[in-house]
């Protein structure tokens, strides 16, 4: 297993559960991942503890949504009008937004060698949205255009 993937692992046994802002703030980070502007969300991985914990947001919000195989990735579909996205923004819904960005589209390498995070979203905005939250706990971020995406990352230097 890779670093990125016991990372992921650890942050999908988190229990934030009883808290609903928290819930809603985790799935905005999860949904930066994807094309916003349409009314079917398709979230695609194949890490088994992210699906198992997207899956128990949707299911905590009673939001209605399919799980496939898809190869060796799952697929989740859910709609967007589905989704209530309106939370209190306080230290710990900002936290919740970055835990589930990074879970839907992040990596970071093994820390022994140089680290290197990054977190990849489909708009400007949320890498915007992204940078302004973790800039509040002093860390500096820098930013990087891809042809479909656009990625925050940190490197040790």
């Amino acid at each position: 297993m890779s670093f990125s993937a016991s990372v992921k692992e650890e942050l999908s046994k988190i229990n934030t559960f009883s808290d609903l802002e928290l819930i809603k703030a985790e799935l905005y980070g999860y949904m930066l991942k994807t094309d916003m502007s349409k009314q079917k969300i398709a979230f695609l991985t194949e890490n088994e503890y992210n699906i198992n914990r997207l899956n128990k947001l949707l299911k905590t919000l009673e939001i209605d949504y399919n799980i496939k195989m898809n190869g060796n990735n799952y697929l989740i579909e859910f709609k967007k009008s589905d989704i209530d996205f309106e939370f209190k923004e306080n230290q710990e819904t900002k936290k919740a937004i970055v835990r589930g960005a990074f879970l839907g589209s992040g990596s970071l390498t093994e820390p022994n060698n140089r680290y290197h995070l990054e977190i990849s979203v489909k708009e400007e905005k949320g890498r915007q949205k992204i940078i302004d939250i973790v800039n509040e706990f002093s860390i500096d971020v820098k930013k990087l255009d891809r042809k479909y995406s656009y990625s925050i990352y940190i490197k040790e230097r």
